[in-house]
């Protein structure tokens, strides 16, 4: 098994500060900040180490040199924190080109941030004098062995082993001998031990555990027993690790030994005498593991376990089997319990194993009783980190019971916790539960979700795990048109007839994938085989591309177009040569062609599967064409006629869009009712059909039910478009509502307020948010802060940071321009109304500069106001 890296981490937002070129004013020492951040250091918070460390950078009056200190110790802190991108913009700062560590740091930022290439490449580059030398070759070798290159790992772990720090020097040894071991290289692992010095009893203890490894690997039991029980006896020398390891170790030994009684026997006797052990979950596994599945109620591992986690059935009350809903947590019935024997990890972990043996047993309902248990487990124990191994024994039982379905609903909720990573879950359980789920998602015929699945698994420990599910990963790439694959298959392929046919279904396959290759592709094949007897596929194929896929070709579209017969063509291929057509016809705003092209398709094929697609691209057709009561009529009636239809939601939408252009008072309501449908239906486009129909109850003065519609779905917090859109849209119904109920008009400041905060705010939405929120200041008679919100804007202190400086927005600018200039005005403030219109005129590249100057002299003959400019 590949050893976990252990690689040094770190964090930051870096202030920019200024170094100090005179002589210190400050003493380093003095400095609160600094001072607390090493302590932080010190006391393995490196988090709060750079808070504090960002604080001491701020400190005014600091030399050169005293920066530098701080910085490398800021370094040091956001690596140790895991933050690597801020730890390299840290040691990107002048002061730390070349001081003494920086390169170090640097390659450590590196790996944290999973760049272990270039952090090998780095470390290497620095010379046994630097002080950093051990540390980095260290670095380097557990990179190498991370990425399979033990034979580099080995060669960097000699020249930290040569370093003159003997704990570098222990480090190195063994973790030397450890990778000669992996490899069953045990002499060159026995004649490392030998090298290494014994200057410390911890030295001296690694050697001895090391030895009995090694012992191990020899099937050296009895030996290896020996060493590893001197160890315990002097557990004041040894690590809590390798003490651990070492107690795992005589257990295994025993096992391996064929003293499977006694194994388990001391195993369970060390969970009683130590209930807090660190190593109560390897035991366990151990224990449940070794047990003979053909066991009976009294046996005395499953006793203790149920002891353990304080599990004694009642007898007069049975066991209710859960659902097969595939629910991740069901609420366990009344069940007879005992208080658990033991604390409460011990008895969580107990109640685990406990269902899991029960699981693998022949006990009568086992797998009644172990589902049971497991969803107990999981409703006692939501964070617990085998919630997520829970979830795959539950599904391994499904699966035995023929509940495919449950057992999939459970893979699936594993990964959503593996991706949403709230709760611990092994890369083994992962691994496993995703290679399940690539089984069953080809059961299912889901093959995109297999290869998902398959991938994740390709990644597990276990070298068996990996290559199966690489294999099916390949399998299930050939059904998703995966073409690496494809291509190995066609090298295959000696008749070249075959392989024609191959290379065709390819270039299809590239085109339904809107692949990059498919047009040139399908241009090599239509004009290498011209004869071909499918080339109309190839070329319908070509011009859809030609006419979806930049860069937009219509005429060679239409040229291909109109080399094909429609008559010769099939139910399949007219279907295609149609979407084709449409799809000209679309790109030159022939919404007329374009509904006669969908409307004939209907004629010819009113029971094809795909009728309900062309009736909503020839309504999407009329209502572009402004054919609005048509449109209305087509996409209505699809609607009634595949209610169940994907399509369905949006055919209604825009029959809704087109009842409102029509205007009329009946259209308007029922405009707003179809909209209602749409909201209901829970579906992508629900959301804005919400935002057009409060749209249209504002446009109809029915205000109050566009308010409680809005607020209904508006989320304070929320970034994005469509959020923003609906702020903004309910700040203007309450902005209406202002004139009967002046509150309303600081509800609707509020949420202009919140907009403003949103990230990544551009520009045009952040002038057009001020000039609201203007008019909402404006409406509750504060003159003042709606003509702050107006300059705001004229002098550019609202730009977002990152814009650019000549990047401007004119529409909401001139706006905002004209009502602080009218507000000005009409307070008798023409010196100042004069000055904005200047400033205004200043932006000389906007379109409107010129009429701001005229006005700004304008006003100066109008007040004789005659200022130096």
């Amino acid at each position: 098994m590949r050893r976990s890296l252990s690689i040094l981490t770190l964090s930051l937002t870096l202030p920019l500060a200024s170094a100090q070129d005179a002589a210190p004013t400050v003493n380093l020492a003095e400095v609160p900040s600094y001072q607390r951040g090493i302590e932080a250091l010190a006391d393995y918070l490196p988090e709060q180490a750079v808070i504090r460390l960002q604080e001491a950078y701020k400190v005014r009056g600091l030399t050169d040199e005293q920066n530098q200190t701080i910085l490398i110790k800021l370094a040091e802190a956001q690596v140790r924190s895991g933050l690597a991108e801020e730890a390299l913009k840290t040691l990107d700062i002048k002061y730390l080109q070349d001081y003494p560590g920086s390169t170090f740091w640097r390659g450590q930022a590196l790996a944290v941030g999973g760049q272990y290439n270039k952090a090998i490449e780095l470390l290497s580059t620095l010379e046994t004098k630097d002080p950093f030398y051990g540390e980095a070759m260290l670095t380097a070798a557990n990179l190498s062995e991370a990425l399979g290159d033990t034979s580099s790992a080995i060669e960097y772990l000699k020249k930290s082993s040569s370093h003159s720090d003997k704990a570098i020097q222990l480090r190195s040894y063994i973790t030397l001998s450890e990778i000669y071991l992996q490899q069953d290289r045990l002499e060159d692992a026995r004649q490392v031990l030998a090298r290494t010095p014994d200057n410390s009893a911890r030295a001296t203890r690694l050697k001895e555990f090391m030895r009995a490894r090694i012992a191990f690997r020899e099937e050296k039991y009895a030996d290896a027993i020996s060493l590893y029980r001197s160890l315990l006896e002097s557990s004041d020398n040894v690590p809590k690790r390798i003490y651990d390891l070492t107690l795992l170790g005589i257990i295994d030994s025993r096992y391996a030994s064929g003293d499977k009684k006694g194994a388990t026997s001391e195993a369970l006797e060390f969970i009683k005498a130590n209930p807090q052990s660190t190593t109560l979950q390897p035991l366990l596994e151990r224990v449940t593991q070794w047990i003979d599945q053909d066991i009976s109620e009294s046996d005395s591992v499953l006793l203790q376990l149920r002891d353990w986690a304080g599990r004694t059935p009642n007898p007069n009350a049975p066991i209710s089997p859960f659902p097969d809903s595939g629910s991740v947590v069901s609420q366990p019935p009344q069940f007879g319990i005992t208080p658990a024997s033991a604390p409460e990890e011990l008895s969580a972990l107990a109640h685990f194993y406990y269902a899991k043996l029960i699981a693998h047993s022949s006990l009568v309902n086992a797998n009644e009783r172990a589902l049971f248990e497991l969803s107990a487990f999981r409703a006692l124990n939501p964070t617990h980190p085998l919630f997520a191994d829970s979830l795959l024994e539950t599904a391994k039982i499904e699966l035995k019971r023929g509940n495919k379905d449950a057992a999939l609903a459970h893979l699936n909720s594993l990964q959503d916790l593996a991706d949403a990573h709230q709760l611990p879950v092994s890369s083994t359980t992962e691994a496993k539960g995703a290679y399940l789920r690539g089984l069953l998602s080809i059961n299912f015929g889901n093959y995109n979700a297999a290869l998902n699945a398959f991938e994740v698994a390709t990644k597990s420990t276990s070298p068996t795990v990996a290559s199966n599910a690489a294999i099916n990963a390949g399998l299930a790439a050939l059904r998703t048109a995966d073409l690496k694959s494809f291509d190995k298959q066609l090298e295959k392929i000696n008749d070249e007839k075959l392989r024609v046919e191959l290379l065709l279904e390819k270039a299809l396959w590239l085109a339904n994938l809107n692949h990059p290759e498919a047009r040139p592709t399908l241009n090599q094949f239509t004009s290498r085989y011209p004869d071909h007897p499918r080339i109309a596929e190839a070329r319908i194929a070509l011009a859809s591309l030609c006419i979806s896929q930049p860069p937009m070709d219509p005429v060679l579209c239409t040229a291909l177009l109109d080399t094909i017969n429609p008559d010769t063509l099939n139910e399949e291929q007219f279907t295609q040569y149609a979407r084709a057509k449409y799809q000209l016809a679309s790109f030159k705003h022939e919404w007329k062609d374009a509904a006669d092209i969908a409307s004939n398709w209907l004629e010819k094929y009113p029971a094809n599967k795909q009728a309900a697609e062309f009736s909503m691209r020839n309504g999407l057709a009329l209502y572009r064409n402004g054919e609005h009561n048509k449109a209305r009529q087509v996409l209505g009636k699809l609607a009634m006629d595949y209610p169940e239809s994907p399509l369905t939601p949006m055919a209604l939408y825009y029959a809704a869009m087109a009842a409102r252009q029509e205007g009329t008072p009946q259209a308007l309501q029922e405009s707003v009712e179809i909209f209602a449908k749409v909201i209901d239906s829970n579906s992508p486009v629900s959301l804005e059909a919400r935002i057009q129909q409060a749209r249209l109850l504002i446009d109809l003065n029915r205000v109050d039910e566009a308010v409680t519609s809005l607020e209904s779905v508006y989320e304070e917090k929320a970034n994005g478009a469509q959020q923003r859109e609906i702020g903004i849209l309910l700040a203007a119904a309450l902005h209406t509502q202002g004139s009967t109920d002046p509150s309303k008009y600081k509800q609707a400041i509020q949420i202009y307020d919140t907009l403003l905060k949103q990230r990544d705010l551009n520009l045009a939405w952040n002038n057009q948010i001020h000039f609201l929120k203007g008019q909402a200041l404006e409406g509750m008679g504060d003159q003042k802060g709606a003509l702050d919100a107006y300059y705001s804007v004229i002098n550019r202190e609202n730009v977002p940071k990152g814009t650019a400086e000549d990047d401007q927005e004119w529409y909401w600018f001139y706006r905002c321009g004209r009502k602080a200039l009218l507000m000005l005005e009409n307070a008798d403030r023409p010196r100042a109304a004069i000055a904005i219109a200047n400033k205004i005129a200043s932006y000389a590249n906007g379109p409107q500069a010129q009429e701001f100057a005229e006005r700004a002299r304008n006003l100066e003959m109008e007040h004789m106001i005659w200022e130096k400019r």
